[in-house]
């Protein structure tokens, strides 16, 4: 759940097929398949995330220094063991970016700061709120320059 105008739906190819059919025939304005090669945030993907949190509990964690925000229900949590939880939760969960964007200008964060190739997250968090700060930072000359703002 992207924004109020945007949905992804994830699963298997030839259910995605027929969906992008159906939503066109619906008068949908826009269904563009992605170029991916899982079927991340669905059911369909239980078993790497129990594999995940076999791993993850084999490492120790310390609790979150400052608040953590999880997409799979928009909360705040900062112990280690609910990072864990909502992180292999994740893989398997659709991601409410929308709500929890909406929920972290609630609690006062203003600024975002995207890091990685592009900025598709930017570009929705503006849609969600028209107030939030964005930055995209795809390399460290970026990185550089933003630190000296």
């Amino acid at each position: 759940y992207n924004s109020e105008l945007q949905t992804v739906i994830a699963g298997d190819s030839s259910a995605i097929h027929q969906a992008v059919s159906l939503l066109k025939n619906a008068g949908a304005k826009l269904v563009k398949p992605l170029p991916v090669s899982v079927a991340s945030h669905t059911t369909i993907m239980k078993n790497c995330s129990e594999n995940l949190s076999k791993r993850l509990l084999n490492i120790e964690f310390t609790n979150a220094a400052f608040p953590v925000f999880h997409n799979i229900d928009a909360s705040c949590k900062n112990s280690s063991s609910d990072i864990i939880e909502s992180l292999c939760k994740q893989v398997y969960s659709p991601v409410l970016w929308s709500k929890t964007i909406k929920e972290m200008c609630d609690d006062n964060i203003s600024t975002f700061i995207e890091i990685g190739p592009g900025n598709v997250l930017s570009g929705l968090n503006k849609r969600i709120s028209k107030d939030i700060e964005t930055h995209s930072i795809s390399n460290y000359n970026v990185i550089s320059e933003l630190i000296a703002e």
